[in-house]
């Protein structure tokens, strides 16, 4: 049997509180979003789903340009416990960023790789 490692992770700039964004994506995916504790930042709320067997999370961050003030991430992964062996990996961000650009707004976008970078101060 194959170990099959599903992903997927798309972002939205926006002044929107996040129970606002929870309400887009659950229009666009048809689940629903309920808030939980953000494991990383304890005063962070960040918003979860499971569907299709994937664990969804929204959760966002303070923007440091003159930009919208939250970034808000939109990622998925395989429910189940992570592991080394996957032998495929299956990236649906392309299909997912379609999906919310033709159904919620063009301004949904993957992150660039120097996005990332600064994020992580290695920039």
């Amino acid at each position: 049997m194959q170990n099959i490692h599903v992903r997927f992770g798309i972002r939205l700039r926006s002044a929107e509180v996040i129970s606002a964004i929870g309400d887009r994506a659950n229009r666009v995916l048809g689940c629903h979003f309920t808030p939980s504790q953000d494991p990383d930042y304890p005063d962070e709320i960040i918003l979860q789903a499971e569907v299709f067997c994937l664990r969804l999370t929204i959760s966002r961050a303070r923007v440091t340009d003159n930009l919208q003030p939250w970034i808000y991430q939109l990622h998925g992964e395989n429910i189940v416990e992570p592991r080394w062996d996957y032998s495929e990996k299956l990236n649906l961000t392309a299909w997912l960023l379609q999906e919310f650009r033709r159904r919620d707004s063009p301004d949904w976008y993957v992150p660039t790789l120097d996005e990332l970078k600064q994020e992580a101060g290695i920039a």
